[in-house]
């Protein structure tokens, strides 16, 4: 199948219908859900990417994928109906204008879908970035924390920087200036400053694992505001370059192709819909999408179209009786299709192909039995005989003893032959002298590179 069909599908449109319209229109809907495709496969990537945690483990990674999997489905689907219930214009003032009143809802959507796509690329870009630094909230919280452990320390450091300052003073007292009071002295003052530190550490330890804490607990609606606050400008190009991205199918579709034959035959298709089921409103008009229609505006279509489903019946109907072999009634159905319609598919090289493969008659095998021993036939034919040559051989009577399945492979009617009839024979010592014959003999049929029968015997049997 044309690779633009097989995308089409992705915009909604029937690959039967569209394989009858020009090579533009198969490129435009090609295009059209190729690119619907590539966004939905995209977006489920890179949402995968932004939401995985830092650190994930197996269970959570797969949990991410699955989002990432049905965030696909869910954009490509969302896609897909916003492009096919889209109108599309027929090149008329008024039907253009038409067109924004109708569109409103898939202009939301589509815009949504945009959007959260160009979040989720934004914070995929800034990835690693985002990872490593903290939100306006985060810092804040970060901050009255700290504070928080400053105030809690400073009241347990007061008493341990009041005691130093007085065992400071000690030292400069003149009674504590012999040798045993000095070394006291600084042993207690050593085991203040030690204390001192341990709390500092403490306090320090506090604040570095609340901060490690505050980077891992995040959430995609966090890295979102940590991008945004980061690269702001960036984010809202990004934004912006994936909503104009979304738009695309949706405005080319609805302003920028005007209705070509694809969306006629779809018209036609639902003209035949609405008369089988009798929907017209009026006699001789009928209402589709608000607008009233003449009927013998699509006696012709309608035409064509059954046209169109008789050929493609006798078609399919021709395709059984091939496999079923029966040659004869598939080359009729085949010219049955390509008269309904001139060159529909292959319709015509297979009647060719099928009128080929008929058997021959009887009359005709006769014949062909009676050219394949024109120049003689093996001795073996005639009984006791070993030496000489065979001339003039008519052949009275031709009986099938069998006649199986034509041979697809190298296209061949496979026959045993019960013939019987009169040569004359040549001898060296005996001379000329008229015989009779009798021999069961296998025969191969086919048709040559111009389409005449042609056989050749391919093993002798026994003679009744």
């Amino acid at each position: 199948m044309n690779i633009f069909l097989l995308f089409s599908k992705a915009a909604g449109c029937d690959p039967q219908l569209l394989k009858r319209c020009p090579q533009g229109e198969q490129l435009m809907y090609g295009c059209m859900g190729g690119l619907i495709i590539m966004l939905s496969l995209l977006s489920g990537i890179i949402v995968s990417y932004a939401i995985i945690p830092t650190g994930a483990k197996l269970f959570q990674q797969l949990g991410t994928m699955a989002i990432g999997v049905c965030w696909w489905l869910m954009n490509y689907n969302l896609l897909r109906m916003i492009v096919i219930t889209s109108a599309i214009s027929d090149g008329s003032r008024s039907s253009i204008l038409e067109l924004f009143s109708n569109l409103a809802i898939g202009i939301m959507m589509t815009a949504l879908l945009g959007g959260s796509f160009g979040t989720a690329v934004s914070v995929a870009l800034l990835h690693d970035t985002v990872r490593t630094e903290l939100s306006h909230s985060q810092q804040f919280s970060l901050e009255k924390h700290n504070r928080q452990v400053d105030s809690d320390y400073s009241e347990k450091l007061e008493p341990l920087y009041i005691l130093k300052a007085e065992v400071v003073a000690s030292q400069l007292k003149k009674s504590a200036t012999s040798g045993l009071g000095k070394t006291r002295l600084k042993a207690h003052l050593a085991s203040i400053d030690a204390q001192i530190t341990q709390l500092w550490d403490e306090a320090k330890q506090k604040k570095r694992h609340y901060e490690d804490r505050q980077r891992n607990q995040h959430s995609f609606f966090t890295d979102v505001d940590k991008a945004f606050s980061l690269h702001a400008d960036l984010v809202l190009l990004v934004m912006l370059f994936s909503l104009l991205i979304h738009l695309a199918p949706l405005t080319a579709k609805t302003f920028i192709f005007f209705k070509g034959p694809y969306e006629y035959l779809v018209e036609f298709q639902n003209k035949i819909v609405l008369t089988k089921y009798h929907i017209a409103t009026e006699v001789g008009k009928f209402k589709y999408k608000g607008e009233v229609y003449s009927e013998d505006r699509f006696l012709m279509p309608e035409k064509l179209l059954q046209q169109e489903m008789d050929a493609r019946s006798s078609y399919d109907e021709a395709l059984v009786q091939m496999d079923r072999q029966d040659f004869l009634r598939a080359a009729t159905l085949f010219e049955k299709a390509d008269r309904w319609i001139p060159g529909f598919r292959d319709a015509a090289k297979l009647a060719a192909r099928a009128t080929s493969f008929i058997p021959p008659t009887s009359t005709q095998l006769r014949e062909l039995v009676q050219q394949s021993v024109a120049k003689g036939i093996p001795l073996a034919w005639l009984h006791s005989v070993d030496e000489g040559y065979t001339e003039a051989v008519k052949v009275l009577n031709v009986k099938v003893i069998w006649h199986r399945r034509f041979d697809p492979k190298y296209e061949f009617w496979p026959y045993r032959l019960d013939l019987v009839g009169s040569c004359k024979l040549v001898q060296p010592r005996q001379g000329e002298h008229e015989v009779q014959f009798q021999a069961v003999v296998d025969y191969g049929i086919f048709r040559d590179d111009v389409g005449h029968w042609r056989t050749t015997f391919q093993q002798f049997k026994s003679s009744k």
